[in-house]
């Protein structure tokens, strides 16, 4: 029953270790860190052994009728689909991500980018398949009613159905709404990318809140109206004088316009003699 003065350094995310026999012979464990797994292994030496971007770039000037050439750029992007497919999972845990490396990262995206030009060349058609937001996007998520939706800062990422990906920036993007004042219950805007006749959508989230007394949006005008504001509702008051016969009569009209988005309003008009 004594205890044993052998210690035992594992990975953290080392299995196995924790049976009979090692906690038979190995009094004390410690970790000293992570190690990399199978899947990021596979991944590295799938990068590695990729064809250069010149020997890829060459098949830029090969008769896109050549058929022999097709196959061998088919069965090289079957090589760098399965690098991806890794790689997506790999981008779920920064610590794999971190042992893979920022070189053998950019590598993949540089070769995906080449290939998705030589694909284009063989008439290899990969079709966009969805949008989805990139985290180095800066762009804006609190608005004040009555400003305008931008899309400033933002930056998407296109997935395709081969898995490879293109970072989309503000100036590839169309915002499908109209450009109009915010309102409190506006949440939402709809940017559209379109890329070899294939066009996705992406709903930009955001919040609208009202802005303080002294506080105006960037885009905000005044209509010239003679108005009192009084919590939400503009009140309008409007004398006109009326005669008939000998007897003269003058009327107000009381009228209350509650603001709403694209100026829309409703109207209550009351009659007094």
């Amino acid at each position: 029953n004594q205890t044993s003065l052998l210690q035992l350094k594992r990975p953290e995310n080392g299995v196995g270790y924790d049976n009979y026999l090692y906690r038979l012979y190995f009094g004390n464990t410690s970790t000293t860190g992570v190690k990399m797994t199978d899947e990021t292994r596979l991944c590295a030496n799938l990068i590695d052994g990729f064809k250069t971007i010149q020997e890829v770039s060459a098949w830029l000037n090969v008769d896109a009728s050549d058929a022999q050439a097709k196959a061998e750029v088919e069965a090289f992007a079957s090589i760098v689909t399965e690098a991806r497919n890794y790689y997506n999972n790999i981008l779920k845990d920064e610590k794999q991500l971190e042992l893979l490396g920022t070189q053998k990262s950019n590598a993949l995206i540089t070769m995906e980018t080449e290939m998705r030009k030589v694909k284009k060349h063989f008439g290899i058609i990969v079709k966009l398949k969805n949008l989805t937001i990139s985290p180095d996007s800066t762009h804006k998520t609190s608005y004040l009613v009555g400003e305008r939706f931008t899309t400033s800062g933002l930056k998407l990422i296109a997935t395709y159905e081969d898995g490879s990906t293109k970072l989309l920036d503000a100036s590839m993007l169309q915002v499908i709404s109209a450009n109009e004042e915010l309102g409190i219950y506006d949440n939402n805007e709809i940017v559209r990318y379109q890329e070899g006749g294939v066009a996705k959508t992406f709903t930009v989230k955001f919040s609208v809140t009202e802005k303080a007394s002294n506080q105006q949006p960037d885009n905000s005008s005044n209509n010239g109206d003679d108005t009192k504001n009084n919590g939400g509702i503009v009140i309008l008051v409007i004398a006109s004088v009326v005669v008939v016969g000998l007897g003269v009569g003058v009327f107000f009209f009381v009228k209350t316009k509650k603001v709403k988005k694209n100026d829309v309003v409703e109207e209550n008009v009351k009659d007094k003699e």
